[in-house]
């Protein structure tokens, strides 16, 4: 069996002038780090309240069908609504960066 070579497979080549190019391109993206960040800390955020509805499921269908516990009758609701209520401040206050990027790009110089 003959191996695939780089070439013959698609994927170019990058030479130095490739890597040039790649890091003039980086340069233009270095003023919006703080917003970049900023969404990754909102995706993380996200993550982690569907990890804790997952985990609250859980606990409702163990609590109330297993064990038949009441008191989860009560804790399951209320740990629902707080958990769409952070998903949902997580959502709304976290800058998009399309619109930003978008308002910087359309400022005219006067």
């Amino acid at each position: 069996m003959s191996a695939i070579s780089a070439a013959s497979a698609g994927i170019p080549k990058l030479d130095d002038d490739a890597w040039s190019i790649y890091k003039r391109l980086l340069r233009y993206a270095r003023p919006y780090v703080g917003v970049f960040l900023i969404g990754v800390l909102g995706m993380i955020l996200f993550a982690a309240t569907n990890i804790g509805l997952a985990y609250v499921v859980k606990q409702f269908v163990s609590g109330a069908f297993v064990k038949r516990d009441p008191q989860v009758l009560w804790q399951v609701p209320i740990a629902v609504v707080v958990l769409f209520t952070l998903t949902f401040r997580v959502e709304t206050s976290l800058p998009m960066p399309e619109p930003y990027c978008y308002a910087r790009s359309t400022k005219t110089s006067a």
